[in-house]
């Protein structure tokens, strides 16, 4: 089973935070890795700028991404009008691949203003 994209940025944060290059929450959470609890400190959290933006942040200007790995994107193909059913929809276009994308710490987004 290939990881989603929440346990791969949890899995390169924690690693991370393991280096001493960010840090960590101080809370912990239990996650099953290949049917083994392990038991992991919550590291400081990162995002891409676009899951920034939907939480109602701005990337501060001038930061460059603290760090880039890959992570799975979605691409939806092409739109088939005469598809019949929503399952046909589904089976036909869209896949998915990894992505290199980048990532920022909460120390470099502020809180946007509401319009």
């Amino acid at each position: 089973m290939a990881m989603t994209n929440k346990m791969i940025v949890f899995l390169k944060s924690v690693e991370l935070m393991e280096q001493g290059v960010i840090k960590g929450s101080g809370e912990f959470q239990e996650v099953e890795i290949n049917g083994e609890i392990r038991r992991y400190e919550i590291p400081e959290e990162i995002n891409t700028y676009k899951r920034w933006q939907e939480m109602g942040y701005q990337v501060n200007k001038g930061e460059k991404s603290f760090i880039k790995f890959q992570i799975w994107n979605y691409s939806k193909g092409k739109k088939n009008e005469t598809a019949d059913s929503t399952e046909t929809k589904r089976n036909q276009g869209g896949r998915c691949y990894m992505k290199m994308a980048a990532f920022f710490t909460r120390s470099q987004v502020h809180m946007m203003e509401a319009e």
